[in-house]
């Protein structure tokens, strides 16, 4: 038994390309060149410089850059304390990790260890703490930035 298929095809409004004559193209791009003659046409060199000076932005972005280097100064100081305590760190770590000499007992290695651990920790937090530069008001390109408590 042979079943047959039919094939539906949809026709929708908007596959039919629209046709307009090229008269309407050529009024419509005549009536915008006309209006944008007049409003230059009307338009003074006063109204041009104030216009310029509108999207002037050159004080701004000194301004801008400036308060952002003062904004992100605690930050950055963190970060060299940061890179400056691993330093000493691991040149403070040398000795206590070197048994080339096997008279060193296990057990002094091992508090030796525990106390380096234990004073960097503090160091590390000390380093860290940004709670005095936190308290300060911001000032990023004019805007004024407080820190709620």
């Amino acid at each position: 038994m042979k079943t047959k298929t039919k094939k539906i095809t949809l026709k929708s409004k908007s596959n039919r390309a629209k046709k307009y004559s090229e008269h309407y193209l050529a009024l419509a791009l005549m009536s915008v060149l006309l209006l944008e003659g007049a409003l230059i046409g009307a338009t003074t060199k006063t109204d041009w410089q104030s216009a310029a000076e509108i999207f002037d932005l050159s004080t701004n972005v000194s301004r801008t850059v400036s308060d952002l280097s003062a904004m992100f100064e605690p930050v950055v100081t963190a970060v060299e304390g940061v890179n400056e305590f691993y330093s000493q760190a691991t040149t403070a770590a040398i000795p206590l990790l070197d048994l080339s000499q096997s008279d060193n007992d296990v057990m002094l290695v091992v508090s030796a260890i525990n106390e380096f651990y234990a004073r960097a920790s503090i160091e590390m937090a000390i380093i860290l703490d940004l709670s005095a530069s936190a308290s300060q008001i911001g000032n990023v390109a004019g805007l004024s930035i407080e820190v709620n408590q």
